[in-house]
């Protein structure tokens, strides 16, 4: 007789994504949406709660902030259902710069960093470092085959 073996079922862990960069950069007076995506879950999260730094953000703010949340769309990557939970702020204020947390209900929060730049040139300049810092092994290695190639010519010339 043979004995068939069964994988034991992959465990359902939901997780907390992002969709997009973790820190976003947005001139004032633009609007903004910030979204997560919360996957692998069983059931769709209950409620999804947005954070200012530690403060809540409640559905209909004064400020005319809005939450969203879109329960229950297939997932692409083959996991049961995922849920997206969006606060939109129709026009942001340098104030409105720092971390904003997605919580959901039965995942892990996330952060995302907001920077709110007053003038295009400074933003400009933000996400320029921003590409740099990611980028900078890169950066690094280039500057040293710069200098090595730079070393060998100058001694080749005396």
């Amino acid at each position: 007789m043979f004995q068939t073996l069964q994988r034991p079922p992959k465990p359902f862990v939901p997780r907390t994504e992002l969709i997009g960069d973790s820190d976003r950069y947005v001139k004032a007076g633009s609007a903004v949406i910030l979204r997560c995506v919360v996957r692998g879950a069983l059931e769709p999260p209950s409620y999804i709660i947005w954070y200012h730094g530690t403060q809540q953000i409640f559905t209909e703010s004064r400020r005319g902030w809005k939450t969203q949340l879109d329960r229950g769309a297939p997932d692409l990557d083959g996991d049961i259902h995922s849920t997206i939970g969006s606060l939109i702020i129709e026009s942001t204020r340098k104030k409105d710069s720092g971390n904003y947390s997605c919580s959901p209900s039965n995942s892990p929060p996330i952060t995302v960093s907001l920077h709110v730049i007053n003038d295009s040139i400074s933003m400009f300049k933000q996400r320029n470092l921003q590409i740099l810092l990611r980028h900078r092994s890169f950066v690094m290695l280039l500057v040293l085959v710069i200098y090595a190639q730079l070393s060998c010519h100058v001694n080749y010339s005396l």
